[in-house]
């Protein structure tokens, strides 16, 4: 391969030490305002393709930079912020600015001319093909001249109907179309006719602004089109405006000596693109491009904000004591009014993890399948009050009932509603606590009359539980399989859940209670 540059003003240039500049032969751009520079990719064939591009002749070194001056605007990840630094999209590839070989030879001035003057030619010639019979006897080669300039004129609104096919045909770009009138010639619409703007070829406006074009449409995200409380729910799970705008602040209260004052999106986006992806589930790619970031710096903010958000809304999960309990029953507590907490477990899936000891934890004989298993303590007027760590799948729900050692919190004389699942009768009875639970069937063939009615009353009663979990599984994010990685998140996920389900609309309608 000859790589003997042509005009290579780099050479004899003293680069400074210490200073950043550009690799690219024929290049000698310097670190200034507005210039950034990109490292070469470490994925093998990006990297051929990279260095073959630039024409570098060896193999590109790890310190190695090329300046953006290389790349097109279309390269870079879309900002509406112009002093951040630019990003390159993964499958970038340098093509502007390129360096030329001594064989590489550029179109003169005078070849320009002649090609055009060749172009005219021909378009004269065929001219003269599409005119309509006239007669050939003329007086001298004057007035021939003259006839065909005045016919030619003439059979341009027969070709007018060519041009307007070609205006319907071209649905996205008009503009390179020129309007009808007397002054155009054959040799324009033929030039409108090249193989590199055809009027038949499909143009797409482009989404991001181009330097290049300044009517260009604007970079729009997904936060400025949450403009209304129905669009905003849809979304995040948030139900006003003024919500998000109360954690931005909270949020932004405890983190003030946090590195996530040092991003490139604000609080109050960052709290959106983790609702976003704690109520949608989306992967992190496709949020990514609703924020215009890429996928690891959205991962990174999940990452970052899950911890905030949870630490903010613990505190609408309350422990209300026993009197406050007692003022809010609803009518289906009229025979068990000492109730204080309705406990439940609850399992969502969770991706298989290689190792092994992991896996076997995490596999539920009950689900058959690996998940992620949780304890929830509701009030009998629909509150969140109690929430457990999250246990693998195998942990039964007398361990995680032990373990979160919510007993302990219980007074003397209170009731506690349970289903079938939690053995605890010996730990109430060592509390004085009063155990409500569906009878069993164990030996009889069917329950007692009493058993019967009870079974429906406890049901009757424990159906509220039920409907908080279906609001808080309306977080897709907790349907599962929850992605492994995320799992250490999965707690910071369940708190803003919760959260946001107690300060929601109430489970229980006002006329239902005593």
């Amino acid at each position: 391969m000859d790589h003997q540059y042509a005009n290579d003003e780099s050479r004899g240039l003293k680069r400074k030490k210490g200073t950043t500049y550009c690799c690219v032969p024929q290049c000698s751009q310097y670190a200034s305002e507005g210039i950034s520079f990109h490292l070469f990719p470490r994925e093998k064939n990006q990297r051929k393709k990279w260095e073959s591009a630039l024409r570098m002749g060896k193999p590109a070194s790890d310190t190695m930079r090329v300046c953006s001056k290389h790349f097109s605007s279309k390269d870079f990840f879309p900002s509406s912020n112009s002093t951040q630094r630019k990003k390159l999209f993964p499958k970038a590839v340098p093509s502007q600015n390129l360096p030329q070989r001594t064989h590489d030879k550029g179109v003169t001035s005078d070849e320009a001319e002649k090609r055009s003057a060749r172009a005219g030619r021909i378009a004269k010639r065929d001219a003269a093909s599409l005119r309509c019979p006239v007669n050939t006897e003329t007086d001298n080669d004057t007035n021939d001249t003259h006839t065909d300039d005045v016919e030619f004129d003439e059979e341009i609104p027969c070709l007018r109907s060519i041009l307007d096919c070609a205006v319907q045909a071209n649905l996205a770009d008009t503009r390179s179309i020129r309007p009808c009138c007397e002054g155009v010639t054959l040799a324009d619409i033929l030039s409108d006719l090249d193989t590199g703007e055809k009027c038949t070829q499909v143009n797409f406006l482009p989404l991001w602004k181009d330097e290049d074009d300044s009517k260009s449409v604007p970079c729009i995200t997904l936060p400025q089109l949450l403009c209304t409380k129905e669009k905003l729910f849809t979304f995040t799970g948030l139900h006003s405006p003024d919500m998000l705008e109360c954690l931005a602040k909270c949020v932004a209260d405890i983190a003030v000596d946090s590195r996530s004052n040092k991003k490139i999106l604000s609080v109050r986006d960052r709290i959106i693109l983790t609702m976003v992806k704690i109520k949608q589930n989306m992967d992190f790619t496709a949020i990514g491009v609703l924020f215009g970031i890429n996928r690891q710096t959205c991962s990174n903010y999940f990452k970052n904000m899950s911890p905030l958000l949870a630490r903010v809304l613990k505190v609408v999960i309350p422990w209300p004591d026993q009197s406050m309990i007692r003022c809010n029953l609803p009518l289906s507590f009229d025979k068990f009014r000492n109730t204080r907490i309705i406990l439940d477990c609850c399992e969502v899936t969770i991706e298989k993890c290689k190792c092994l000891k992991c896996r076997v934890l995490t596999y539920s004989q009950y689900k058959k399948n690996h998940t992620v298993k949780f304890n929830m303590g509701v009030a009998p007027s629909g509150l969140i009050i109690e929430t457990s760590s999250a246990f693998g799948g195998r942990a039964s729900d007398k361990h995680i009932v032990a373990d979160s050692e919510i007993l302990n919190r219980l007074d003397y004389g209170d009731a506690v509603m349970v289903d079938k699942g939690y053995q605890i009768e010996k730990e109430c009875l060592e509390r004085n606590l009063t155990l409500y639970r569906p009878p069993f069937l164990t030996q009889k063939k069917q329950l007692s009359r009493e058993e019967a009615l009870s079974c429906a009353e406890i049901a009757r009663a424990r159906v509220h539980v039920e409907r908080v979990f279906q609001r808080i599984r309306e977080f897709d994010f907790l349907r599962g399989p929850v992605p492994w990685p995320l799992a250490p998140y999965f707690e910071d996920v369940l708190t803003v859940t919760m959260g946001l389900t107690n300060i929601g609309p109430p489970v229980i309608n006002i006329d239902k209670f005593m």
